[in-house]
């Protein structure tokens, strides 16, 4: 396995590069529990808000998420969505899964829950690793309504690919200046062109040249941030079978990388 690290700042493998701020014990702490704990805590500070705790819900939110929204705000917002649902009758989890995004990636958890008054929901719990605790970053109750917001309406899924491919060309072609010149304001904030060139190159380059590369499928990661995800699947010249997701959002008009993850 392999683990290209872009905006994203995570731990890889010994074929990539480790980030200064990241030891080796660090990432052996927190590798082992991740879906396990994430889910948990999802699952928990779904809990509290089934309870109308809002103020212990909030507590069990992240920095980023607090930096957006004041304990008046989300006691408001909560009070207006949740007890019109009724009581929960039945939770299941559904997914458990990585999201490569700036800055460090998220696990977004998504459950099937049905209420006495509000029917069936998909509940997606986003979550972020923060002060060694996994801390909820957004949360969005979608029954499968058509959604009424035009930033939440379906999204140009050729843009989408044709803005990633492109995007991989670079990297294709071992430009990994023009790759870091062509993704987003998160990426090249987080990464410098050439620290970005240095830990691509070290990922990307046992891997051989690509000998195929097919869309596998779409994502999006709506909280707290409106990304876009498209994977591949790709064969390369010394390793067959590998997924590729690129990560994207939209960035003065257009979508622009804002992190990559091959696995």
């Amino acid at each position: 396995m392999s683990l290209i690290l872009a905006a994203l700042l995570l731990p890889t493998s010994p074929m990539s590069v480790l980030p200064a701020s990241l030891s080796s014990s660090a990432v052996a702490t927190a590798a082992e529990p991740t879906e396990a704990a994430a889910a948990r805590a999802a699952e928990d500070f779904l809990n509290l808000v089934d309870d109308r705790r809002w103020a212990e819900s909030y507590a069990a939110t992240g920095a980023q998420f607090r930096s957006l929204n004041a304990l008046e705000r989300w006691s408001e917002v909560s009070e207006r969505v949740r007890p019109p649902l009724g009581t929960l009758l039945t939770r299941d989890l559904v997914t458990n899964e990585y999201v490569p995004a700036p800055p460090a990636g998220y696990r977004l958890i998504k459950f099937r829950s049905r209420y006495a008054d509000g029917g069936e929901q998909t509940e997606s719990v986003s979550l972020a690793w923060e002060d060694g605790a996994w801390k909820v970053v957004g949360v969005v109750f979608d029954p499968g309504v058509a959604p009424t917001d035009p930033a939440a309406a379906p999204v140009n899924l050729d843009e989408l690919q044709s803005a990633a491919r492109s995007w991989l060309a670079h990297i294709d072609k071992r430009d990994w200046q023009a790759s870091h010149a062509a993704s987003g304001a998160a990426f090249q904030s987080s990464i410098s062109a050439s620290a970005w060139g240095q830990a691509a190159a070290k990922a990307r380059q046992p891997l051989g040249r690509v000998v195929q590369r097919e869309l596998l499928e779409y994502g999006s990661q709506s909280m707290p941030r409106e990304l876009r995800i498209v994977m591949f699947r790709t064969n390369f010249e010394k390793q067959a079978g590998a997924t590729e997701t690129v990560t994207l959002e939209r960035d003065g008009g257009e979508y622009r990388v804002v992190g990559y993850w091959i696995k």
